[in-house]
């Protein structure tokens, strides 16, 4: 995975990727962490100019879950 990930980047990088993402997304979406990524991926490595709006779309999304995170002691 992580892996595929990387290359995944290095296509978002130049803009191109789509299907690529599609196929990530169905090879992983029943694992949790991996789809956090599939996220990740696309609005760490979207054009300056739409990450707004891929972030919008993707958290419209049914699969992105708002969650808080735990594990920091305090």
């Amino acid at each position: 995975m992580t892996e595929e990930a990387g290359a995944l980047a290095a296509l978002l990088d130049i803009g191109r990727g789509q299907t690529e993402l599609d196929r990530f997304h169905s090879r992983w979406s029943g694992d949790r962490n991996v789809l956090d990524k599939w996220f990740v991926l696309q609005i760490s490595h979207a054009a300056p100019d739409q990450t707004a709006e891929v972030t919008d779309r993707l958290t419209r999304l049914p699969a992105f879950e708002w969650k808080a995170q735990t594990g920091s002691g305090r």
